[in-house]
C-alpha cells in the first residue's frame, strides 16, 4: 500500500523547495508536521529526494525528525540536524 512519511514542518520551511521525487500523492499538515503519502515503489526499496535550496546568507542549525507512519502511528523515526556554515 501507500507509504506515509511525516517530517518536522519547521525544518522544511527553511528550504525553498522546488520538487520532491517521486511526487507525493497527497500532502497534509498539522501544526508541527507535514505528512506525505507516496504511492508504493515498484520494488522493495523506497527513496525520496527533494530539490531545494537555502539562502546563501543563512547560517543556522535546525533539528528535525522524519517518521514512517503506519495507521497514523510512527513505527520508525530518525532524528537529524542540518548545519549551514560559511
Amino acid at each position: 500500500g501507500p507509504l506515509t512519511i511525516a517530517t518536522t514542518r519547521r525544518y522544511l520551511m527553511l528550504f525553498d523547495h522546488n520538487v520532491f521525487y517521486p511526487d507525493p500523492s497527497s500532502v497534509t499538515a498539522t501544526r508541527d508536521r507535514l505528512i506525505f503519502e507516496f504511492d508504493p515503489p515498484p520494488g522493495e526499496v523506497f527513496r525520496v529526494t527533494m530539490d531545494g535550496r537555502i539562502e546563501p546568507t543563512e547560517h543556522l542549525s535546525q533539528s528535525a525528525e522524519t517518521s514512517l507512519l503506519v495507521d497514523g502511528v510512527a513505527v520508525v523515526t530518525v532524528s537529524y540536524t542540518t548545519r549551514v556554515v560559511p
